[in-house]
């Protein structure tokens, strides 16, 4: 079957189940003209197997497998939303999904599907077993990408389209209408990356560095103002913002710098100062750190807070 007559085939396909979808007594025509006709399959029910029994707290047969390419078929009707949960015989909800996976636990290890399919006679939904969980995990990712100011905006978009790469054009489709909520609170520096492998392997060595360090400026970009050489000791997420830890050599005490102000980090051959408060930089407040003390307030007249 060629590409055109393929093309042609699915349009076929596709217009004489354009209004059918009952599930208890379509769903195998359907399955066995989708491999025959689109798919060019001869003799399709020699590959493809329909309610197979799986023993859960009671006995259920599983719509369709294809062992041959390890895949399994989770079949609802025409009116069913394959992303909602619906109400099983034993009175639990599953999304179709969910009710394909249940099934796999009772499988015995050698015939687990590589593929799992979920249909509505509309659509389908394939996912890969090998990344049962992919789509949440993208889509945590993505908003976080988003909401770290740290990330400059032309890195946020990069970083998302890599995330997205590993999804179904079907399921990007859920995330184009994403993104950023405020630019003006993303970095317009875009060493951060560079700069966390440079201080991650200037702590791994115990060595100085030697950086520039950028200020804000009226036009809201950043300046560089000052140069720095620290001795640095932990990199650590705090307040929206990532932070190294470390001893600066004009002073004595531990300091926090933010690690997206940074700038040119150059890794020295000199040996860091092996004195730090760690709990001090751990107990920081908005990366000022000192000793904590107890402050008692006085006020003529006492509203509620």
């Amino acid at each position: 079957m060629t590409d055109v007559q393929q093309r042609a085939a699915a349009k076929a396909f596709s217009e004489y189940w354009a209004d059918k979808g009952y599930e208890k007594g379509e769903s195998q025509p359907f399955w066995l003209s989708l491999l025959r006709d689109v798919y060019g399959v001869e003799h399709p029910e020699q590959y493809i197997t329909f309610e197979d029994q799986v023993h859960l707290d009671h006995t259920s047969f599983i719509d369709g497998r294809i062992p041959e390419t390890r895949v399994l078929i989770e079949q609802k009707g025409l009116d069913k939303d394959l992303k909602k949960p619906i109400k099983q015989s034993d009175g639990t909800l599953l999304t179709p999904f969910q009710q394909a996976k249940r099934y796999i636990t009772e499988l015995p290890v050698s015939q687990h599907p590589r593929w799992v399919v979920t249909c509505n006679f509309a659509e389908f939904l394939i996912y890969d077993m090998e990344h049962p969980g992919l789509e949440p995990e993208v889509l945590l990712l993505t908003d976080a990408v988003y909401s770290f100011p740290f990330i400059s905006a032309k890195q946020t978009e990069q970083l998302v389209q890599k995330l997205q790469k590993q999804l179904s054009i079907h399921q990007r489709k859920r995330y184009r209408y994403l993104t950023i909520a405020r630019q003006d609170r993303k970095t317009n520096n875009r060493q951060v990356f560079w700069n966390i492998e440079q201080l991650d392997e200037a702590i791994e060595q115990k060595k100085k560095v030697k950086l520039s360090y950028l200020h804000y400026g009226l036009d809201k970009k950043q300046h560089e103002t000052k140069s720095y050489t620290l001795s640095p000791y932990e990199m650590v997420y705090m307040n929206e913002h990532y932070y190294l830890i470390c001893v600066p050599d004009h002073a004595s005490n531990t300091r926090l710098y933010r690690i997206d102000r940074m700038k040119d980090i150059q890794i020295l051959d000199e040996p860091r100062s092996e004195a730090v408060a760690r709990q001090e930089a751990q107990n920081a407040v908005y990366a000022y750190v000192g000793a904590p003390e107890r402050i008692v307030m006085y006020c003529d007249r006492c509203d509620t807070f």
